[in-house]
């Protein structure tokens, strides 16, 4: 019963199913809104009856032979696959090499043997009669196997007294299920378990009666060429007609894989080289690119020391905040994450600094623990790309300036008090076809730094437990590819690479609260949470801030909802090489600072309540991309960037 309830859930879930009801009302929606428990457990009962008689079959096949017994599975599977290859469009019910199609069906052909999974009576796997005429077959089996075993006088201890009794009441319960069954579902799905059609049939059925553009080009750009063979020249009529208004739109079921699924005679040329381009853009975003990873990135942090804060007190009295010192942390190009004191007189050498990965390898995301005890931190990482999460303690695995050799920097070199999280079954996996993505991009800590969640280009949110010692991750959601994380309030703010935001309650396992679709969707950059006010502050790639509400709770729209944001900042300017632009809101929230990918200009500062542009801060070389702010308003501001030094600048 515990096999039967596992294959028949997947049944019951896959046909209650909104989506899928939408895309092929007629597969999908067998199963009332009414009785649903009485029909699952019929559905039950079917496949344990199945896996009975099937599994009585081979005790009494095993007894006359071991040859006997492979040609009861042989001779139905090669009857199988002739009828696969006879049906057109039937044989690859995805568009996946050939081995693994043949595995395929012969684990669902085996698996439907034993125990009458419905699921398969989707066209492009068995189909509807091809179930129901598997499934006779196999019972009519139980009959002959068993008089063939009798009238042979195989001996074995069973004779017709105990076969006969067994086979028929398993068959008859079979049978008065099925009846039962058939009038327990919807009436105009009966017909599916009689219906000869085939995954090509269902491909041009819907193609045709269907008006949806996501319905169409599933059903054939998205399966096999062979689905879509002998009416290819009307999919590729129809797909140049609209792929232009498709790209300018970008309509929600619009997605780069569906652009890179469609085959290049079916686009127009211009359409061919913007795919293209699309694809390093991609790849770019991805990984911010080997060239902006080598940028300038700045965080504020605020470092305790006890033995050293009596000593200077004096020294740091103007920027002692919470009875600590400040310090600053910055990435550069060598791997190399540096400590500087920016209250010194000489603030263009690091105080310290932390090994991350090989020389070469840019870090691309770092995040510092609330009580700046540690920090984590995360890039390329080295020419293994294992995923890895590197967690320093500031005190213990530092060096000196002078003793790291940034050319020959390996990972012995990390020092003590390094913590890696890489675990290759629940971490991260990179990207496949980009030599030069992370596959984590971004990182941020919990309340109190024992959770840390990590984001990745495989399109999930992992939670780390770090007062375990195991490096177990739990998965908080999973989607398309994930440009920004962050924690707030017990959710996850996510911020998707095409720019959407999600909202995830991170005490429940992918419970998304709210879907927010960003008009256009011009690709996330980074992104930053205003706790008190549930607002997302977040600069997208076509060099605009937009400040969206993301406070609601509830909602949780399966498609999601298009929202305009509360304030736009920023003229639009498009950035040419997809830097890591970040924005922060600084001086108790009356100001704006958003790095700018312009040359020489240094960030942007707005006023947040009417968006007008204020000024600029930073140096005058180089592109002042990235912000940071620190201290009890956010009165202090780090601006760093890609080719300037970074620098420190104090609201007055």
């Amino acid at each position: 019963m515990a096999t039967s309830f596992a294959m028949q859930s997947l049944t019951y879930d896959g046909d209650v199913n909104p989506e899928k009801r939408r895309l092929d009302p007629k597969a999908y929606g067998m199963i009332p809104d009414q009785n649903r428990i009485l029909v699952f457990v019929l559905m039950m009962v079917i496949s344990a009856c199945t896996m009975a008689s099937q599994i009585f079959n081979v005790i009494l096949l095993r007894k006359m032979g071991f040859v006997v017994l492979v040609l009861y599975f042989v001779i139905p599977m090669l009857l199988f696959f002739a009828r696969k290859l006879l049906r057109r469009g039937d044989f690859y019910p995805a568009n996946i090499p050939l081995l693994p199609i043949v595995l395929w069906h012969i684990i669902g052909k085996t698996t439907t043997d034993f125990t009458a999974w419905m699921a398969v009576t989707q066209p492009k796997f068995m189909g509807g009669a091809g179930y129901t005429g598997n499934l006779i077959f196999n019972q009519c089996a139980t009959f002959v196997v068993a008089a063939v075993y009798l009238g042979g006088g195989s001996g074995g201890g069973l004779n017709g007294e105990v076969v006969w009794p067994f086979v028929v009441a398993s068959n008859g319960i079979l049978a008065i299920c099925f009846v039962l069954f058939f009038l327990s579902i919807n009436r105009s799905h009966v017909s599916t378990f009689f219906s000869l059609e085939s995954g090509a049939d269902q491909a041009e059925r819907l193609f045709y009666k269907r008006a949806e553009p996501d319905v169409k080009l599933r059903y054939t750009i998205m399966h096999h060429e062979s689905w879509c063979a002998h009416f290819r020249d009307d999919v590729k009529a129809y797909v140049q007609d609209n792929v232009l208004d498709w790209l300018e739109e970008k309509p929600l079921w619009w997605s780069d894989l569906l652009l890179a699924n469609i085959p290049d005679d079916m686009l127009e040329g211009r359409v061919v080289a913007l795919r293209a381009k699309r694809a390093l853009e991609l790849g770019d975003k991805a990984s911010r690119g080997r060239r902006n990873s080598m940028s300038l990135g700045m965080s504020l942090g605020i470092e305790e020391v006890e033995e050293e804060e009596e000593e200077e007190e004096e020294d740091n009295e103007d920027v002692e905040v919470g009875g600590g010192r400040k310090y600053v942390l910055s990435t550069t190009p060598s791997s190399i994450v540096s400590l500087y004191n920016p209250t010194v007189p000489d603030t263009s050498h690091p105080i310290q600094c932390y090994g991350t990965y090989q020389s070469g390898c840019p870090i691309v995301d770092l995040s510092i623990k609330k009580g700046n005890q540690e920090f984590a931190s995360t890039g390329l990482n080295g020419p293994y790309r294992d995923c890895t999460v590197l967690i320093h303690d500031v005190t213990k695995s530092g060096f000196p300036p002078s003793s790291i050799n940034t050319k020959a920097l390996k990972e012995k070199d990390l020092g003590v008090g390094v913590r890696k999280l890489n675990n290759t079954k629940t971490g991260h996996t990179p990207p496949q076809g980009f030599l030069e993505v992370p596959g984590v991009a971004c990182l941020d800590y919990a309340d109190g730094g024992d959770v840390l969640f990590t984001g990745g280009y495989d399109g999930r949110v992992l939670g780390w437990d770090l007062r375990q010692r195991n490096s177990f991750a739990i998965e908080v959601c999973k989607g398309n590819g994930v440009a920004d994380v962050k924690y707030w309030d017990g959710r996850i703010v996510v911020g998707r690479t095409e720019g959407d935001l999600d909202v995830f309650d991170c005490r429940f396992e992918r419970c998304c609260l709210e879907k927010h679709v960003v008009q256009g969707r011009p690709g996330l950059s980074k992104l930053e949470v205003l706790e008190d006010q549930g607002l997302a502050v977040a600069y997208y790639l076509d060099g605009v801030v937009r400040m969206i509400d993301v406070g609601g709770v509830g909602g949780g729209e399966v498609g999601g909802r298009v929202v305009e944001p509360s304030m736009v900042y920023g003229g639009g300017h498009k950035g040419e090489t997809l830097s890591l632009l970040r924005a922060s809101v600084v001086d108790s929230g009356r100001l704006m600072v958003a790095g700018n990918e312009g040359e020489g200009g240094g960030a942007s500062v707005y006023d947040v309540k009417t968006g007008e542009a204020r000024g600029r801060v930073g140096t005058g070389k180089g592109k002042a991309c990235w912000v940071s702010a620190a201290g009890e308003g956010k009165e202090e501001i780090a601006v760093g960037g890609y080719g300037c030094k970074g620098t420190i600048w104090r609201v007055r």
